[in-house]
């Protein structure tokens, strides 16, 4: 809760046989926690036996407010991109969802596709994207999202990292 300095949980699932590409996904709705984990995600496409997935999750909501937060997201979305651009081995997807339960189906679709997951922990936000899956977490040091890929009753075979940015104000 009060880490001096950013961190991850990972759980662990997948070997990765050296032969084959490492199917990666990001799972990005906003925040300083996706901010940090778009930051590692990028970090490791940078290999060229690494493909990345970056799946902009948000909504249709076009009355959205543009606070501070949401414009340093779509800066960094946008960076990203523009970074990783020349790499073939990079694709940016965005899909619109209205809730939680919406989010869960599209997750469960791409449990399959990636041999590993990078989420942020994005602790204390609410959000369109997720409502309606707090009810069903089991550790919130996991988030919401990173909770929902690590169940058991998922079946996930891939590894998840958890990524929380430091917290300097509490």
């Amino acid at each position: 809760e009060k880490a001096p300095c950013s961190v991850g949980i990972l759980v662990s699932r997948f070997v990765h046989q050296r032969d084959s590409p490492l199917r990666l996904a990001m799972i990005f709705l906003g925040g300083n926690d996706d901010r940090e984990a778009l930051c590692l995600a990028n970090r490791a496409a940078k290999d060229s036996s690494v493909n990345l997935v970056v799946y902009h999750i948000t909504t249709n909501n076009k009355d959205e407010i543009q606070d501070v937060d949401t414009m340093l997201d779509h800066a960094m979305l946008k960076d990203a991109k523009k970074e990783c651009s020349n790499l073939k081995t990079v694709i940016h997807k965005e899909i619109i969802v209205e809730d939680g339960a919406q989010i869960s189906s599209i997750l469960r679709q791409m449990i399959d596709e990636h041999d590993f997951f990078i989420v942020g922990r994005r602790h204390g936000i609410v959000c369109p994207q997720t409502k309606g899956l707090q009810g069903w977490s089991e550790f919130s040091e996991l988030g919401l999202i990173g909770d929902f890929l690590a169940s058991t009753d998922l079946e996930c075979k891939s590894s998840v990292l958890v990524v929380q940015q430091q917290q300097l104000f509490h």
